[in-house]
């Protein structure tokens, strides 16, 4: 009885996208009120110390990004699978990273979201700061109205 209870309630707060959207905007909000605080010097030792952090975590949290899409990470498993198995076209090794170019093809929204982050980071990082300088700029200029529902 309590575990029918437990899963009905668990049912009721599963969110969607509409409603992180809000939290979202504040968050953004503070971390660019926090920019624009910070003097230049601030600012560029976030963007040399946040890159290699963050991508060192991005690239130690692939295996769990991959198993978290089940559906697409089985399908490319089986597509890479006909190669490997069947024709014995492929080795092993190449089985696993067609099987990721696969995953990468289906799941190309998520690919290309992360993709563009890097380029970003990576440019920013490379430009000493001025993208992150350009954004916050840009941030502050704009109306307090666009800001709530940037």
């Amino acid at each position: 009885m309590t575990l029918k209870v437990f899963f009905k309630d668990l049912i009721k707060l599963t969110v969607t996208s509409e409603d992180l959207l809000p939290v979202e905007n504040v968050l953004l909000h503070i971390r660019m009120r926090g920019l624009k605080k910070a003097t230049r010097t601030d600012r560029r030792k976030t963007v040399f110390l946040a890159f290699p952090v963050v991508w060192l975590m991005n690239l130690i949290l692939f295996p769990f990004t991959v198993l978290g899409y089940p559906k697409s990470f089985v399908v490319s498993l089986a597509g890479a699978f006909i190669p490997y198995y069947v024709f014995e076209f492929i080795t092993q090794a190449e089985f696993f990273m067609l099987s990721l170019f696969f995953w990468a093809l289906i799941n190309y929204k998520p690919v290309y979201i992360t993709v563009s982050k890097f380029c970003f980071d990576l440019l920013d990082l490379l430009s000493f700061g001025s993208l992150t300088e350009l954004a916050v700029y840009t941030y502050s200029i704009l109306p307090k109205v666009s800001t709530w529902s940037f």
